[in-house]
């Protein structure tokens, strides 16, 4: 989804699942201290044009 919106901001509760589901990942890999890497990629142009 192009309009990825997340609820760290200064907010206790994140109401983004996508978001929720790499804090986690990112959590557990720093528990085991183990290394994890996430790839971003973003649209060159708009799909709604």
């Amino acid at each position: 989804n192009q309009f990825f919106i997340s609820g760290l901001s200064g907010d206790d509760i994140i109401r983004n699942r996508v978001l929720e589901a790499l804090y986690r990942r990112i959590l557990r890999a720093n528990n085991e201290k183990k290394c994890f890497r996430v790839i971003i990629v973003i649209p060159l142009l708009p799909g709604f044009q």
